[in-house]
């Protein structure tokens, strides 16, 4: 102790101090910061608490100090990752909670916690799909940038994989106009490709197929029946007529020189042979001149009634000079549009061949039914009697132009291969893009499209 010192009377006050040399020692131990305020009194120093995050105070003994951990393990636990803190109870080790930051959500006690985020409702799934009309799934809320755009719309397919899908729309599907515009009147939807908008069309019936409509229904579906009933008409030297082409079953077998109908009452064939009878004249007598050919051919008198002599013609639509007292040479060139009626033998520059941006071939002008569409360059293929399927390898060098699919030299001058699958030639706008090595392929791969790598 220490004090003023007395002489011949008391000392003065003698002062301790505890925080050196008494118990106030203890603080320092535990350590913990000693105050003693009253030197002159035992027991009265204050211990407090002093390490970062601690708090407490205790007189004359060491102090109980509670820890709030959001400031010991908060910065690196919560913090350091853009997560709050927080520390109820400061008298407790390790209950200190770190909790995400709106959108994200989740919370863990004593560490860090493990984020979620639903993409397809707070982040770019919401504005790239939801808010495109697109369906989104966010199947693993920890990571970003992995939610799945898909197609809802009618008749509409594709998805992809962190952005909008690019949505590839079949334009005949049940609950798209169009459908229902073709199907009311009888007719078709016919989808060439998905890939290619608005190139949708209605298609007659068979056997009216030449007659399609882009966008909407055939005006008229028509067709000539004689074309298919011709012949009951023609082997009796008759004609056929069919003077009503969009209503089936209205052709008619008509008489012609050198017959005439068997007398006033008598009408036309309905759906068969006229009831005729030959004219009176050169043809009664040598006829068979000209019945005798294929096709049958008309009969005619010669220069003068009842000369002896006959002139066979060709029945249309056959040309040819009329041969005098012998049979004609008939030709028919099925593809020429002096034959625009035949469809029953020729698809020519009115019929199926042209409509399909096909070239009509005629193998023999003397032959009939011997006529081929064939598919336009860059297109092979072709098809007797029919509209030919084309096939192309969409990824050659010799179909850059080709405007109605695109061209695999979008592959190229991505720095990409192009794939053509050899499988379906026909179809348009299945070829792909390949990524070079070392590059692979992200997300899903796009037809017609350069791919993301």
């Amino acid at each position: 102790r220490a004090g003023p010192k007395g002489v011949g009377k008391p000392a003065g006050p003698c002062e301790l101090d505890e925080c050196t040399d008494g118990d106030g020692k203890a603080c320092q131990e535990a350590g913990q910061a000693c105050v003693d305020g009253d030197k002159t009194a035992e027991g009265n120093f204050v211990c407090t608490c002093t390490r970062p995050g601690e708090a407490g105070s205790a007189t004359g003994a060491r102090a109980d100090c509670t820890l709030d951990e959001c400031v010991t393990e908060g910065p690196d636990a919560c913090e350091a990752h853009n997560q709050t803190c927080a520390d109820a109870d400061h008298t407790v080790d390790g209950n200190y909670v770190c909790s995400c930051v709106s959108p994200r959500v989740g919370t863990a006690v004593g560490a860090t916690a493990q984020c979620e985020l639903d993409e397809c409702t707070d982040g770019g799934g919401k504005t790239q799909c939801v808010d495109a009309g697109q369906a989104c799934v966010d199947g693993d809320k920890t990571a970003e940038g992995n939610f799945v755009c898909t197609c809802t719309a009618p008749g509409a397919t594709g998805t992809a994989t962190g952005g909008a899908a690019s949505c590839r729309v079949d334009e005949c599907h049940a609950d798209l106009p169009l459908n229902a515009t073709c199907t009311a009147p009888g007719q078709t939807c016919v989808e060439p490709s998905t890939a290619v908008d608005g190139d949708a069309y209605c298609r007659c019936p068979p056997p009216m197929e030449a007659q399609t409509q882009v966008g909407g229904a055939v005006a008229r579906c028509e067709w000539d029946e004689c074309a298919d009933h011709g012949e009951t008409c023609t082997r009796m030297q008759q004609a056929c007529e069919d003077a009503d082409r969009g209503t089936m079953g209205t052709w008619v077998c008509k008489c012609v020189h050198p017959q005439e109908p068997k007398d006033a009452s008598a009408a036309d064939g309905q759906q068969a042979p006229a009831e005729c009878k030959n004219k009176p004249g050169d043809c009664d007598k040598h006829g068979y001149v000209c019945s005798g050919t294929v096709p049958v051919q008309l009969c005619g008198d010669g220069a003068a009634a009842w000369d002896d002599r006959v002139v066979c013609k060709c029945p249309a639509p056959y040309g040819g000079a009329a041969g005098d007292h012998a049979a004609a040479v008939c030709t028919l060139d099925e593809c020429n549009d002096a034959c625009a009626w035949c469809d029953r033998t020729g698809a020519n520059g009115n019929g199926a061949c042209a409509a399909a941006a096909q070239t009509c071939e005629e193998g023999s002008v003397a032959v009939e039914r011997d006529w081929r569409c064939v598919c336009a360059g860059p297109y092979s293929g072709s098809a007797a009697m029919a509209v030919a399927t084309c096939e192309v390898d969409e990824c050659a060098a010799v179909c850059a132009h080709c405007a109605d699919t695109g061209s695999g030299n979008v592959c190229a001058g991505a720095g990409q291969g192009c794939v053509d699958p050899a499988a379906d030639r026909a179809q348009r706008g299945n070829w792909y893009c390949e990524c070079a090595a070392p590059h692979t392929l992200k997300g899903a791969r796009r037809p017609a499209e350069a791919a993301l790598c």
